[in-house]
C-alpha cells in the first residue's frame, strides 16, 4: 500500500468518470466506489485460475491470486493526488493498482494501472451491473496491438443481501483463462 504520510485527497475517480450514472448505480456500490481517504473493505471469494503456461505467466506478473474455492479478501484504497491506490488481499497474496480518471475519453473511461501496464477501461453502468471491458492498453508506453490485447468480462452488482458483489474474468489471446475471481465486499466499519 502507499505510504500513509503522503498527502491524502479525494479521489473519486468513478464518481468523475460516471457522472450522472454514479448516482444511479445502489448506494453500496456508491459506497464503494467513494475514496475520500484510507477504506477498507472485506469479505469472501473464490478464485479460479488458467492452466495454459502463457496464462500462468501472465497471472505471475501481475501477482493475481492463487485458485480457492473460498478464501477471505481484503481491498484497500486510498487516495493520492486524484489516483485511486488499491491493494487487494486474497488470503494473503497481495496485488496492486492504481486507477485514474481518464479526461480525455468520453464519459466512463478510466485507466487502471500494474506497474509497467496500463489499462483504459470504459466503465457503464447497465441492467443493475457496473462493466468493466478493457478497451486498450500500453506496456511502458507502447500500445498493445488489438489481437493481443487482454480481454476483461468484469462486472459489480449488489445481490439480494445487500452486499456489493464482483465478478472479474481476465482471458489472454492464445493462453484464455488468466483468472477469475468473484466473491462480496462489506465495509469494514459495517460488520
Amino acid at each position: 500500500m502507499t505510504d500513509t504520510s503522503a498527502p491524502t485527497a479525494p479521489a473519486e475517480v468513478f464518481a468523475q468518470a460516471l457522472g450522472d450514472e454514479f448516482g444511479a448505480m445502489p448506494p453500496q456500490l456508491q459506497d464503494l466506489h467513494t475514496v475520500r481517504g484510507i477504506t477498507v473493505w472485506t469479505g469472501r471469494a473464490s478464485v479460479t485460475r488458467g492452466s495454459r503456461l502463457v496464462s500462468k505467466i501472465v497471472a505471475l506478473v501481475f501477482g493475481f491470486p492463487t485458485a480457492s474455492p473460498d478464501v477471505p479478501v481484503h481491498l484497500t484504497m486510498q487516495p493520492v493526488d486524484g489516483v485511486e491506490h488499491w491493494q487487494r488481499t486474497f488470503a494473503g497474496n497481495k496485488f496492486r493498482s492504481r486507477l485514474s480518471r481518464n479526461a480525455s475519453q468520453p464519459h466512463g473511461h478510466i485507466y487502471e494501472q500494474f506497474g509497467l501496464f496500463k489499462f483504459e477501461i470504459a466503465l457503464a453502468w447497465k441492467d443493475d451491473r457496473l462493466s468493466y471491458p478493457v478497451e486498450a492498453g500500453r506496456c511502458l508506453g507502447i500500445p498493445f496491438p488489438k489481437p493481443l490485447l487482454p480481454h476483461s468480462h468484469s462486472f459489480e452488482y449488489v445481490d439480494d443481501q445487500g452486499r456489493a458483489c464482483f465478478d472479474v474474468t481476465l482471458s489472454v489471446p492464445l493462453g484464455g483463462l488468466v483468472v477469475r475471481y468473484e466473491g462480496w465486499l462489506v465495509a469494514e466499519n459495517a460488520h
